[in-house]
């Protein structure tokens, strides 16, 4: 049983697992570390909160560099503020079509002064910025500039525009433009999460179970908004796409730490910087820079910034980003837990989906009808919810099909989801446009000879060693999520009645 369910279930750490999130030809201009340096020292003139030249439709302009920093030590001090510094996006990814290199410093749109980097993906890198007109930290997401990648951006932007505010998605503050060096990039701007939930997974342990009942009915609090208020399917619900929120404090301390490293000229750790090749940044780099603007808003920064002064000590070894991470993985096992859904990217209108089938979603969370190529609809979200659910619960993949010598991906998937939750009925894998390539006639399978029924509670029961009570309500859970016909599948208002989440 545990060898067959191994090949079910078994899932990679999840350190290895996915994306890190959240998470404009045109040169910068950069408030370098010795004009902050030298200017702190200086009080500011007082100057508008709102620069009278900036122009939110003049896109080309986005983001300024300056390009003096011949008066900066070659050896820095080294600091590390990270704990994830092996967890870096390729550098051969910064090319045409690729990321966008930023550098600390950098000011987008004239109003955006990156900080340090949040997380990337494998579409994105994503930034803590002061907002110099919100007067607010936020976090930037800068994709990448090729035609696909851009194609998903906006069609996120246009998402989430529809979806608005809600209480349970990530909120749309801001998006424009910028072009360097590797092309045209779409920046949204977006409020500051944490990490995903994907980050407190432990592999073959998972979180605990009110935590889990806690995630998960926030979830479904989300994609009840998206399915009947904003007529919104996400089509790609995972771990790496529920982000946890974090207070005010836990933001304030990580900008401090990154802001007085900038400016004493400390060197932040690999994590929380680019990782272009150093060749990249000369070619983005501009002589032509209006000095007298570059101080206006240096002095700008620096009087937005004071409480930075006063929020943390002198960066130091103890003193660092490591320190402050066990307030945000602590608050997990907190009943105060708060996340949002995010990465709308793949969403698609309810409306316009009734004529649609294809591949969506992520692998493991993969709807019946999405393998099968039928018709989709809101459900699909709700499947995926079961998996993750099941994910959180037990650290291990519900769901995680391998090719074999005789049998595709898609067909071990199916025969899995048979092996634990009983036989697909016939009117399910024939409204399909893919069934002749998994189910004969008959509806056996076409290259898959033996199955092994291992129900999910037995499953609960026996490789997790649950109590049967315990397993017996999870299972009945995931059942009412994961039923073969969409149409009896239950929706995101009806989980919320559910007695494992209501604890009736």
């Amino acid at each position: 049983m545990d060898e067959k369910m191994a090949k079910q279930s078994t899932r990679p750490s999840a350190s290895s697992k996915g994306q890190r999130s959240q998470v404009s030809t045109t040169p910068n201009a950069k408030l370098n570390k010795n004009e902050i340096s030298r200017l702190n020292k200086e009080p500011p003139e007082k100057k508008s909160k709102k620069d009278p030249n900036y122009n939110p439709s003049v896109k080309p302009a986005a983001v300024k560099r300056r390009v003096d920093e011949s008066t900066i030590p070659e050896k820095l001090e080294e600091e590390i503020l990270c704990y994830d510094d092996k967890e870096q996006e390729d550098p051969t990814d910064y090319a045409v079509g690729g990321f966008y290199p930023v550098m600390i410093g950098d000011l987008f749109h004239e109003r955006y002064y990156v900080l340090c980097k949040l997380g990337w993906g494998t579409f994105s890198t994503v930034w803590l910025c002061w907002d110099l007109i919100g007067k607010r930290y936020v976090a930037l997401k800068i994709v990448k500039s090729n035609y696909i990648d851009t194609k998903s951006a906006q069609h996120e932007i246009k998402n989430l525009r529809c979806v608005g505010k809600r209480k349970k998605i990530v909120q749309l503050l801001d998006d424009f433009k910028v072009t360097g060096v590797n092309g045209t990039h779409i920046c949204i701007v977006f409020e500051v999460l944490g990490h995903s939930i994907l980050k407190f997974i432990r592999p073959k342990v998972g979180i605990p179970l009110p935590i889990v009942k806690t995630i998960i009915r926030q979830v479904l609090e989300g994609l009840d908004e998206l399915h009947t208020k904003c007529g919104i399917v996400h089509t790609d619900i995972k771990p790496e796409n529920i982000l946890v929120c974090v207070d005010d404090l836990f933001v304030q301390k990580l900008a401090a730490n990154a802001w007085k490293c900038h400016r004493t000229g400390m060197k932040l750790a690999g994590s929380l910087v680019s990782s272009f090749p150093q060749n990249l940044q000369s070619s983005s780099e501009n002589t032509n820079v209006n000095q007298k603007k570059v101080e206006e808003m240096t002095h700008l920064l620096l009087s937005q910034l004071q409480h930075l002064e006063s929020a943390v000590s002198h960066p130091s070894s103890s003193d660092s980003l490591v320190d402050s991470l066990p307030d945000s993985v602590n608050k997990v096992c907190s009943s105060d837990l708060v996340v949002k859904i995010v990465d709308l990217g793949s969403a698609c209108c309810s409306e316009l989906i009734s004529n649609c089938s294809g591949t969506i979603q992520t692998r493991p969370y993969r709807c019946l009808e999405s393998l099968i190529c039928a018709e989709y609809g809101p459900p699909v979200d709700i499947w995926s919810t079961a998996c993750m659910a099941f994910e959180l619960a037990t650290g291990d993949y519900l769901f995680f099909p391998e090719a074999g010598d005789h049998y595709s991906k898609d067909e071990d998937h199916l025969a899995l989801i048979t092996e634990l939750l009983g036989e697909i009925p016939k009117d399910i894998w024939t409204s399909g446009k893919m069934t002749h390539l998994y189910f004969t006639e008959t509806g056996g399978f076409r290259n898959i000879k033996t199955l092994e029924q291992w129900g999910l509670c037995e499953v609960l029961i026996e490789k997790y060693r649950w109590l049967p009570r315990e397993a017996r309500d999870f299972a009945e859970f995931l059942h009412s999520l994961l039923a073969f016909d969409p149409k009896q599948r239950a929706t995101a208002s009806e989980c919320l009645l559910h007695p494992w989440l209501t604890g009736a």
